[in-house]
């Protein structure tokens, strides 16, 4: 039997990293009230994704279930705590081991719209 235990953020942590944050990471809306499981088992907070709940967390959290919606969310959590400036600790390192399939694709994904946005600037500036 496999059994996911889900663990429980760090609500100061959260509190910390997200107060500048107003949108919902799945509808865009303001006034976010949950933060949402991306990956079941890990309390890392690359794992939490704040939603509106009534809407969008208990709506369609079938969902939010599908791989690249899960993808979605993985790559909005990082880029906001970058941009934020956070530094990643140890929890945070073995998150993105367990899960190296997603991250790959994140930055596979990345890598390929920066080769875009290169093309489109240089093909404007001919």
């Amino acid at each position: 039997m496999n059994i996911n235990i889900r663990k429980e953020f760090d609500r100061d942590l959260l509190a910390n990293w997200f107060i500048y944050n107003y949108k919902c990471f799945w509808c865009g809306k303001n006034h976010w009230d949950i933060f949402h499981h991306i990956l079941e088992g890990s309390d890392s907070i690359l794992n939490a994704a704040p939603l509106f709940n009534d809407d969008c967390h208990i709506q369609i959290h079938k969902q939010l279930r599908k791989k690249e919606n899960v993808k979605m969310l993985l790559r909005k959590t990082l880029e906001h705590l970058l941009v934020q400036g956070y530094s990643f600790n140890e929890n945070d390192i073995e998150f993105i081991k367990k899960h190296r399939v997603y991250y790959e694709e994140i930055l596979k994904d990345k890598e390929n719209e920066q080769k875009n946005k290169t093309k489109k600037i240089k093909s404007d500036s001919l």
